[in-house]
C-alpha cells in the first residue's frame, strides 16, 4: 500500500510570512493546520509544538489540529514554558497502538554561553501494514546534543523488530558525520531527490537556507517521491515523502 508521511516544524504555530517586512510572527497555528490539509498526509510529525503557553494563547495546539484534520494523534513535552508545555507531535490517520516520549540524555558538561534544551523522541506503533513504528524527533543544537540525539535514536531503532520510519528536525546539515549512523541503518530519502540537497529552513529571512529535516525508512519500505513544498508559513518548510510498503 501507499502511504505519504509529512514531517514539519511548525514554530509553535507562529506565522512568517511578512515578518521580512514587520518583524512581526503571529501565532496562529491553524494556517500550519492548512498546510497539512493541503498535503493530506496519512502520518505527519510535527516539531516545535505549544501546549497551553501563554505565548501561544493558552491553545493546546495539538488538539487544534488533530481536530481539524480529523486525525489522531499525541504531544511529548520536552520543556516547562510559561503556563504550559512545548514539545513535539505526531498526528495519524492509524489507530495509535503504542505511544511513548523517550528522553534524550542531557549534556552533562555543558560549556557556558552555548544555548541547551532537554529533548524528546516520540515513539508510536501504528495499525499500518501489520504495524509500523514511527519516530520522530528534533535534535539539540550542540555537537554534544546532536552526538546524544543520535546515539539514543540508534539505541531505539535497534530494539525494533516493525519496518520504521524516522523524521523530524535533525540541526543538521548532510554532511553532519553523525548521520552516517543513522544511514547505516536506514535510508535517507533525500537520495531521491537529483542534486541530494533541499532547503528546509529560512521562510523567515525570505529564502530557504539550511537543509536539516529529514525522513528515514528502513528498507522494507520503498520510497518513491520526496518534495519540500513552497509553502511559507513557519520558518520551516515541510517535508513530504511517499513511500510504498
Amino acid at each position: 500500500m501507499k502511504l505519504k508521511v509529512m514531517t514539519y516544524n511548525i514554530a509553535a504555530g507562529r506565522v512568517y510570512l511578512d515578518y521580512a517586512e514587520t518583524k512581526k510572527a503571529p501565532v496562529d497555528v491553524t494556517r500550519c493546520g492548512e498546510v497539512i490539509k493541503n498535503e493530506a498526509p496519512a502520518i505527519c510529525g510535527l516539531n516545535e509544538v505549544d501546549c497551553l503557553t501563554e505565548r501561544s494563547g493558552g491553545v493546546d495546539e495539538t488538539n487544534v489540529l488533530k481536530e481539524a484534520l480529523g486525525m489522531e494523534g499525541f504531544f511529548g513535552k520536552a520543556i516547562d514554558l510559561p503556563g504550559g508545555e512545548y514539545g513535539n507531535a505526531l498526528l495519524s490517520k492509524y489507530p495509535i497502538l503504542e505511544k511513548e516520549v523517550i528522553e534524550i540524555p542531557e549534556v552533562k558538561d555543558k560549556i557556558p554561553g552555548y544555548y541547551y534544551e532537554r529533548r524528546v523522541i516520540l515513539r508510536a506503533k501504528l495499525d499500518v501494514a501489520g504495524g509500523i513504528t514511527v519516530l520522530q524527533l528534533h535534535s539539540g543544537l550542540s555537537d554534544a546534543e546532536k552526538i546524544n540525539c543520535i546515539d539514543k535514536l540508534c539505541e531505539v531503532i535497534d530494539g525494533l523488530d516493525t519496518p520504521v520510519i524516522v523524521m523530524g528536525d535533525f540541526n543538521m546539515t548532510p554532511d553532519y558525520p553523525a548521520l552516517d549512523k543513522i544511514r547505516e541503518r536506514l535510508f535517507d530519502t533525500k537520495d531521491l531527490l537529483n542534486n541530494g540537497e533541499f532547503m528546509t529552513y529560512g521562510t523567515y529571512e525570505g529564502e530557504r537556507k539550511l537543509h536539516i529535516d529529514y525522513i528515514f525508512l528502513s528498507k522494507d519500505i520503498k520510497p518513491i517521491t520526496l518534495t519540500v513544498p513552497d509553502v511559507g508559513v513557519s520558518d520551516h518548510y515541510p517535508l513530504v515523502l511517499e513511500c510504498e510498503i
